[in-house]
């Protein structure tokens, strides 16, 4: 349910008696997955915040498939080990999938800012989040806000 604003646009109501919905991008899942992690303390953190808030956590499908890679390119633990570790993540997890217009989106969005190390993967989150007008926790703040998302922040020094 939205209402209109302009000819072209629509703005996803909000009901601030319902908990707010969080996309993830990749470092806060990997973070949580790797306890040998650099973001491991800090994507304890930001799940413990997103708890005691009550928010509806989602996990960006693209995001998962990022997080996967990366576990089996680091090797640090079994395969076996990091398929039961994406199970898990599944489980706990709702998963969103993107859609074409998001594929899109996120083309256009790498034309558009040609000069950033942006990746056909943060780009798709950022359209999914700006679609769904939900927050990205990330630990990319810089290129999401860039891109027009809405950062999840987790206080400096947490």
């Amino acid at each position: 349910m939205a209402r209109r604003t302009r000819k072209d646009s629509v703005t996803p109501l909000r009901f601030p008696w319902l908990p707010s919905r969080v996309l993830l991008d990749t470092g806060p899942i990997y973070g949580l997955l790797d306890d040998r992690d650099q973001w491991f303390a800090r994507a304890g953190k930001l799940f413990e915040k997103l708890e005691d808030e009550g928010a509806e956590v989602i996990a960006a499908y693209p995001a998962m498939l990022e997080a996967h890679r990366i576990l089996l390119t680091r090797g640090r633990v079994s395969v076996q080990h990091i398929h039961a570790l994406l199970e898990d993540a599944f489980e706990i997890f709702g998963v969103m999938y993107p859609l074409e217009a998001d594929t899109d989106a996120a083309r256009a969005l790498l034309k558009r800012f040609n000069d950033q190390r942006i990746s056909l993967t943060d780009a798709t989150i950022a359209a999914m989040s700006v679609r769904e007008g939900m927050r990205v926790a990330t630990f990319d703040a810089r290129h999401f806000g860039l891109m027009g998302a809405t950062v999840y922040e987790l206080e400096e020094g947490s």
